[in-house]
């Protein structure tokens, strides 16, 4: 999917179990439209079967009808937003949407709306938006809420739009807040053409990395996604700083595609070999995210039972809602 590397055509083949992969792996990454994209794009689009062609362009036409609908939904939001002053702007995958660095409108697969709020305006911007006929999907009780800082509200949902809408006032989780920060995104907002606020290309590369790397655990467990990989690659052109690539965390992200991509160089070795015993043997994968599991599970653990020696309210809420506690456990043993 690389715009800038050709593909051998010898190194495709008709066998049914190979596009089986091919469609297996580009649902689980959210790229089917992307790779449909890219068999027409390089004119390699002879060689999947007709029926699976067929499949791809209809998944691609759908997909193209319902970001036209997001893009709707967009100028709704910044309609309201800029008509309040309130200081924002549209992250990931909606604002790749708006800069069009691809043929991001028939390609990117999107899930919900990300805003980045101005702090002192991101409460505001919920209670316009709740007036305007948004309400919260989940009303449960957090257990930690004003207790431990979260980067974003509880998503809301409109009756006549297509996405849930998430307000952050913080751009990654709280332990590697230091990486990005919020205020450089909103001093740096560039204003697109039909008038809706985004984040700088360098900024948006630097969170479709960060966001996969810390928010989604890539880094955590040593792995990709090919969806943020096409959003990087086309935001690459606008990177001049080359020092960025020897980051710990940037260098990791681009290790892991080095297999697949010769441009690409690999600087943490051992990472990489782990990744690619993964693919090699799949089974092998449950051991390691097994042992991840067990050392996130018990920071977690730890950090809760601080919560429990050291907050009245959090031992209260606990107490009170007993059901809600062993629901969540459930849950997240079964993640």
């Amino acid at each position: 999917m690389h715009p800038e590397i050709a593909i051998d055509e010898d190194y495709f083949n008709e066998k049914q179990k190979f596009w089986e992969q091919v469609l297996k792996i580009g649902s689980s990454h959210l790229v089917l439209p992307a790779i449909y994209a890219a068999l027409k794009r390089k004119k390699i689009d002879s060689n999947p079967p007709k029926d699976l062609l067929l499949y791809l362009n209809k998944i691609s036409n759908l997909n193209q009808k319902r970001n036209e609908q997001i893009l709707k939904q967009i100028e709704f939001l910044s309609n309201i937003l800029n008509n309040n002053q309130i200081e924002h702007v549209f992250l990931k995958g909606s604002a790749m949407l708006v800069i069009k660095q691809y043929d991001a409108r028939r390609e990117r697969m999107i899930g919900d709306i990300d805003l980045l709020i101005c702090k002192e305006h991101l409460h505001k911007a919920k209670k316009l938006l709740i007036n305007e006929g948004f309400y919260e999907i989940d009303n449960e009780l957090s257990f930690v809420k004003d207790l431990i800082s979260v980067r974003h509200l509880k998503r809301i949902i409109h009756p006549n739009h297509i996405c849930s809408v998430e307000l952050h006032s913080e751009l990654l989780v709280n332990s590697a807040k230091s990486y990005i920060k919020s205020q450089d995104f909103l001093k740096y907002k560039e204003l697109s053409q039909e008038g809706f606020w985004i984040p700088s290309k360098y900024h948006l590369w630097l969170h479709s990395i960060y966001n996969w790397q810390f928010n989604d655990k890539g880094y955590k467990y040593n792995t990709i996604s090919l969806r943020c990989f096409v959003d990087v690659v086309y935001l690459e052109p606008f990177i001049t700083d080359k020092n960025l690539y020897k980051n710990k965390v940037i260098s990791h992200f681009y290790s892991l595609y080095s297999p697949f991509i010769s441009n690409y160089q690999n600087t943490n070795y051992l990472s990489t070999l782990f990744f690619e015993l993964k693919l090699k043997y799949p089974k092998s994968r449950l051991f390691f995210d097994l042992i991840i599991k067990f050392k996130s599970s018990f920071s977690l653990l730890c950090s809760r039972l601080i919560l429990i020696i050291k907050s009245n309210t959090y031992r209260n809420r606990l107490i009170k809602n007993r059901k809600l506690l062993i629901k969540r456990i459930l849950i997240f043993l079964k993640k």
